[in-house]
């Protein structure tokens, strides 16, 4: 009888003992979640080229070198590298200053008229890039490739930083309304969107939304992971909205696609 109960309370104390190890051995299954911003920048190539944190004051600086002799420096922390990161695009809106210079802020600000402003675009990795603008008379205009482009010219190199309007900018005027972008980026040409661009080049009038729809709903939304300007969680002081998309290690051709919504006032 005392030997049944030692070998009952043995069985107990290891099943405890195996709670633990179980436990962690889920933990460790589960990959870690990463915002679009992180998930971006994750890409192997780049690697070293993330924003990094804004510079810091005089005071500050002075205040850091007299607590760096006393305070031993922690390593600064590893960050995740992943070799299949998803199909990532980095946008933000360069509003020109006074002196001519441009200033990156959110694609969520607020303009007014007479504010010019750029597009800037970065991808993760090497893809193709369409930039279509709704004009006023509601269709929408290809800006990017052009329509006298060359092939492949809007073929994007990864981690490079490539600017929309290629020259001067676009300026708020009239009456305060919504100026809308949509932007596509794959990893493959746009077989119906290079044709439609390459259709236009000697006509005056743009694509439907019929046309832009079709292309919009080729993207599964719920594949869409965003992150935006706006996002508190980042202290690097980067301003610029991030979209990646999550199934990209499912598909062959992973697309991301962005309404870019300006609002003017």
């Amino acid at each position: 009888m005392a030997r049944s109960q030692s070998l009952v309370s043995a069985l107990i104390i290891l099943g405890f003992l195996q709670l633990p190890a179980t436990s962690l051995a889920r933990q460790s299954e589960q990959e870690p979640q990463l915002n679009a911003r992180d998930a971006f920048w994750s890409a192997s190539d780049l690697v070293g080229k993330r924003p990094g944190k804004p510079s810091v004051t005089a005071e500050a600086k002075m205040t850091e070198r007299k607590t760096s002799s006393k305070t031993p420096v922690e390593p600064a922390a590893v960050k995740t590298v992943s070799v299949s990161a998803p199909l990532g695009l980095r946008y933000s809106v360069l509003k020109q200053r006074t002196d001519g210079t441009y200033q990156e802020i959110s694609p969520d600000a607020v303009f007014h008229a007479g504010d010019r402003i750029r597009l800037s675009l970065m991808s993760n990795q090497q893809g193709y890039l369409y930039v279509v603008e709704q004009g006023s008379s509601g269709k929408w205009i290809p800006l990017y490739p052009g329509g006298d482009s060359q092939p492949d010219s809007n073929r994007l190199a990864t981690g490079k930083e490539y600017i929309v309007p290629g020259k001067g900018a676009w300026e708020f005027k009239g009456d305060a309304g919504q100026e809308r972008l949509f932007v596509l980026l794959s990893r493959e040409p746009e077989t119906d969107l290079s044709g439609m661009i390459d259709s236009l080049r000697d006509r005056k009038d743009g694509l439907d939304d019929q046309q832009v729809a079709h292309l919009r709903s080729e993207v599964q939304s719920r594949d869409l992971e965003f992150t935006t300007g706006n996002d508190e969680s980042s202290d690097s002081g980067d301003k610029a909205s991030y979209v990646v998309n999550k199934a990209s290690s499912k598909t062959a051709d992973p697309r991301v696609v962005v309404d870019v919504v300006l609002s003017h006032k």
